[in-house]
């Protein structure tokens, strides 16, 4: 027992000076390679920066049409300048092209240009062009080895360390770039929230990408997910393994039906109807009836991505209902977890 302890310490300690090696020779050559690549990245006015651009136009005071034409153009050159470079001299490329466009072109024409304008300026990542998307693989790899320093850790603490640990954190250096890259051009199906944007990188990009990293286990089950999104089931099974796919992909869930109001606590809640619908074939639609207590159960139900919804009418007219969004991935994922759905008045 005390030898496999301390062979068990010796995998530890090597493992886990390997692993903070290797972070740090990736740190350095990512450092290294942006100090001799100079980074860029696309900026855009705000909608409350373009107002204040409009105030400087309204505002400006002159005793002449051209004193005050050419002092709102140097108003408008300084604050982009300000607000869109990381100092008014550092960026003497990105100041030329400022100059340039408010100089050259009308004040009716920088308002129309300017809210959608791409300004490139300097930047310590990569956020232009095709070295744009090694900078999201160095942040995966960031995730993946800060992952990996965590848990190694953590394990270790607990006195859980295993050899088998390493060869689970070496294929996550490996499945998590692609992983993580699929997920980010697929985030559009994913998330409805726009919080990355996909024709150009961003900051948002980079803390999506080290995410996906970090809890690459679970990027492979966020993966898992999208399948269900772009090839649904359709019910057409293979003759030959139909009963395996049927025992693997078929779920029974059970719950009860609670009223949310308590001026109703009274009402009864038998013959309530309760439907699931599925939300990529909808015209599989399954339909129970509650009991006197208010308890349902559906049995035989195809895993997928589902709507539940209830409504129930009481003597006094008053319309009960819910809907509610429901994931069935496997079989177990109800076993004995019945759900509890709250009525509440429809407006």
């Amino acid at each position: 027992m005390k030898k496999e302890k301390e062979e068990q310490k010796r995998l530890f300690h090597q493992w886990y000076l390997f692993a903070l090696s290797s972070s740090g020779f990736i740190v350095i050559v990512y450092i290294f390679l942006h100090i001799i690549f100079e980074g860029k990245e696309i900026k855009a006015l705000s909608p409350e920066q373009f107002t204040s651009i409009n105030a400087i136009i309204s505002k400006t005071d002159s005793e002449s049409a051209i004193n005050k034409k050419t002092a709102v153009k140097i108003g408008i050159k300084d604050y982009l300048k300000v607000n869109l470079l990381v100092g008014l001299n550092e960026d003497e490329e990105a100041s030329k092209v400022i100059d340039s466009l408010v100089d050259k072109n009308s004040l009716e024409y920088l308002v129309l240009v300017l809210p959608s304008y791409p300004f490139e300026v300097r930047s310590f990542f990569w956020m232009k062009g095709f070295k744009a998307y090694a900078e999201l693989f160095f942040w995966i790899w960031f995730g993946v080895l800060s992952s990996v320093l965590y848990t190694v850790v953590n394990a270790h603490n607990v006195g859980k360390f295993s050899s088998k640990l390493i060869y689970d954190h070496i294929a996550k250096l490996f499945y998590a770039p692609p992983v993580s890259f699929i997920l980010y051009f697929s985030s559009n199906l994913l998330i409805g929230q726009n919080l990355i944007s996909l024709d150009k990188i961003s900051n948002n990009s980079i803390v999506f990408v080290f995410i996906l990293g970090f809890f690459s286990g679970r990027a492979i089950e966020l993966l898992n997910r999208l399948k269900d999104v772009i090839i649904p089931l359709n019910g057409v099974q293979n003759t030959n393994n139909q009963a395996e796919v049927l025992k693997e992909e078929i779920a029974n869930l059970s719950g009860n039906i609670i009223i949310g109001d308590n001026t109703l606590k009274e009402l009864s809640l038998e013959n309530c109807e309760v439907k699931l619908t599925n939300k990529n074939i909808v015209s599989n639609i399954y339909t129970t009836k509650t009991d006197k207590e208010g308890f349902f159960e559906f049995t035989n139900i195809p895993v997928g991505i589902y709507q539940i919804s209830a409504d129930l009418l009481d003597d006094k007219g008053f319309n009960m209902g819910m809907k509610q969004h429901l994931v069935i991935e496997k079989a177990s994922d109800f076993e004995n977890k019945p759900l509890h759905l709250v009525l509440n008045k429809q407006p």
